[in-house]
């Protein structure tokens, strides 16, 4: 008698590689923009300033990514999938990041060092930093302000098999996801009242919000894409595609043209933000490993996007270093970062630092797991 498959999600689809590529190459272009002065970037009448102003979201699009590549796994176990071996996924986890991070951790260190203001940290926030632990302190001091995401990332390591428990039942939309989605929203609502009405002294939650927990629905809504294709549900990748499009850019098109929503206080999208474009950056993913039609192909799955997606660890920690640099080296020289020629120059470089970072410090490490780079810390 021929058993049937345990329940396991599709193969890994090079389009994924290209979200992650898209993910950072947004991020990039939010802070080349902001070391450019935030000057208006228009064609004709076209306005594409709000897309470099709101490049920030790229970082959302990773944790919602990080939900469908690391917790699948765990959603697939839940649904009667094999099971996840521990210690291969914390091996695994560990030889993904901290390789890379501890490389990079230490150039700067150094560069500071030996800088004109010195170390910025003391030997227990330097603890804190080099193990991803920073966030439980608030105002930490920071080498490099892209950092604040990774104990993010990692924290959800920690809790991904947790939050699987939301996605045992094979219902199309799980209640428990419901219930994570609420408690999320819930808590946003409770900080920011405190925050707005109970005094500045409040402040210091905000690192809460913008990281677990009030960042976790995010992540869960990438384990809804893994909890409807580990069964063979899904749909049309054209109609995900489009709708995660169009939900992203008018979501965009509605917001403030020059920025972060928390900087005016702009109520309710400081409640729903993370909620609105997790649903559409899932969407995203969702046709993404899917990726049967051209179209989507065409778009993810190509050798430059897959390229960027390949080296978008590496590209998301040194790409503000980078920018830093030669923002600084080009004032003091009188040379205009406004200018299209200063802002290939930073692409550029930023892209062959994390090409070298990559090939030295990341790609040793994923060969000796023998797999493919599926997943990466934002």
């Amino acid at each position: 008698m021929k058993f049937p498959d345990p329940p396991r999600l599709p193969p890994y689809a090079d389009a994924l590689t290209g979200l992650r590529g898209v993910a950072a190459l947004w991020v990039l272009a939010f802070h080349l923009w902001q070391h450019a002065g935030a000057p208006r970037m228009a064609l004709g009448p076209l306005d594409f300033t709000p897309l470099a102003a709101h490049g920030y979201l790229g970082v959302d699009l990773f944790f919602v990514l990080s939900g469908y590549l690391i917790g699948g796994p765990w959603v697939a176990m839940r649904l009667g999938g094999a099971k996840v071996a521990f210690g291969t996924f914390w091996r695994r986890r560990f030889l993904r990041v901290f390789p890379a991070y501890w490389a990079h951790w230490g150039v700067l260190a150094l560069l500071a060092a030996f800088g004109r203001g010195g170390f910025p940290m003391g030997a227990g926030e330097a603890l804190l930093s080099v193990t991803l632990t920073s966030n439980l302190m608030d105002g930490a001091p920071t080498l490099n302000p892209v950092w604040w995401s990774l104990p993010v990332e990692w924290d959800f390591y920690l809790v991904a098999p947790l939050v699987a428990f939301a996605f045992a039942s094979r219902r199309s939309l799980p209640r428990g996801l419901l219930l994570i989605v609420l408690a999320c929203v819930a808590f946003r609502i409770l900080t920011w009242w405190l925050i707005f009405h109970q005094g500045m002294e409040w402040v210091s939650l905000y690192r809460w919000v913008i990281q677990l927990p009030g960042r976790i629905d995010q992540f869960a809504l990438g384990m809804l894409v893994a909890h409807a294709l580990v069964p063979g549900r899904g749909g049309s990748e054209r109609r995900l595609a489009l709708f995660g499009s169009a939900t992203v850019l008018l979501a965009i098109w509605l917001l403030p043209r020059d920025g972060y929503v928390v900087d005016q206080a702009l109520a309710p999208w400081l409640f729903f933000q993370f909620t609105v474009f997790g649903c559409a950056f899932a969407a995203l993913v969702g046709a993404a490993a899917m990726s049967r039609s051209p179209p989507v192909r065409a778009l993810l799955a190509n050798r430059p996007m897959v390229f960027l997606g390949t080296i978008s660890y590496s590209l998301y920690l040194w790409h503000y270093p980078v920018l830093d640099a030669l923002s600084r080296h080009a004032k003091a020289s009188g040379m205009d970062t406004a200018s299209w020629r200063w802002a290939a120059l930073a692409v550029i470089a930023s892209v062959g630092v994390s090409a070298l970072s990559y090939a030295l410090t990341e790609r040793p490490f994923l060969r000796h797991r023998r797999e493919r780079p599926a997943a990466t810390s934002p």
